[in-house]
């Protein structure tokens, strides 16, 4: 994986901006737990963080895999109302505790709390790119298609997402609950890199959490600066934030049954 510098500069301001407004803070309550089979696995970053994760194995040989990257706050629990249907489809999938998060609270003697991150001495939010990685790593240890990957974030993670999509061009696509942008230099160029990238964007017209559909409007035209292929939805009625809008319709719009059609569009080119 390539270390872009532009990764680094200016994270660390947006997540404490994040940090200091509660911007996309999860609600508490876990959904229902999925009916597909799981395991909970456990690997370690680069950097020496214990993940851990609940694996859905993919159908076949090769199967294309989905990485599921939660709001801040939550946990990989927060993805159970659309685990089935992602399942049902064939895709390996993988959704992670991201540090500080849920089972992931150790590196090494140390515990790590989200509520640190990006205080001063506390670590900064751009370390879960490693957390990223090293999900890619497992999965590519399962056998699935290197090369045909989507990641769906909701709030913190979709700036996540998109800043590890910069630098691994397996990813080919991207679904956005709730982006929340900063404008700085390491979002815009990282969105600006995804040329010919499938790129879909989620939010609700009356989003106070950062999600607004300004921060949506921005994130499409940084995408579409870079050459990808993005489709900003109508904001939905109501402020529902990330993954709040799983398992809900808004009008005709029944949100799982879409965010399937995109994964669809994104890893069966």
């Amino acid at each position: 994986m390539k270390n872009h510098g532009y990764l680094f500069i200016g994270l660390t301001a947006f997540f404490a901006i994040l940090l200091l407004n509660g911007c996309g803070e999860a609600e508490k309550a876990e959904p229902p737990a999925p009916k597909a089979a799981s395991v909970e696995v456990r690997f370690t970053t680069e950097d020496g963080v214990e993940i851990y994760a609940d694996y859905y194995k993919g159908k076949g040989d090769e199967p294309p895999a989905v990485i599921l990257l939660h709001m801040r706050g939550a946990d990989r629990k927060s993805w159970n109302p659309i685990i089935d249907k992602i399942v049902a489809k064939g895709y390996a999938v993988l959704a992670l505790d991201m540090r500080g998060h849920g089972k992931s609270t150790k590196k090494g003697d140390e515990t790590l709390d989200y509520r640190d991150f990006g205080r001063e001495g506390g670590p900064p939010w751009w370390e879960c790119k490693n957390d990223v990685h090293a999900a890619r790593e497992f999965l590519t240890g399962k056998g699935i298609d290197k090369d045909r990957i989507a990641i769906i974030g909701a709030s913190v993670g979709c700036t996540i997402g998109v800043h590890y999509a910069a630098v691994d061009n397996g990813v080919k696509g991207l679904i956005l609950l709730s982006p929340v942008i900063e404008i700085d230099e390491s979002v815009v160029q990282a969105a600006a890199s995804l040329k010919d990238r499938r790129v879909y964007i989620y939010c609700s017209k009356d989003d106070d959490r950062g999600g607004s559909p300004d921060s949506a409007k921005k994130f499409e035209e940084h995408f579409k600066g870079g050459g990808a292929r993005v489709t900003l939805h109508p904001a939905f009625e109501g402020s529902d934030h990330g993954t709040a809008m799983l398992g809900k319709k808004y009008g005709d719009v029944d949100v799982n049954e879409q965010i399937i059609k995109e994964l669809d569009s994104i890893l069966k080119d």
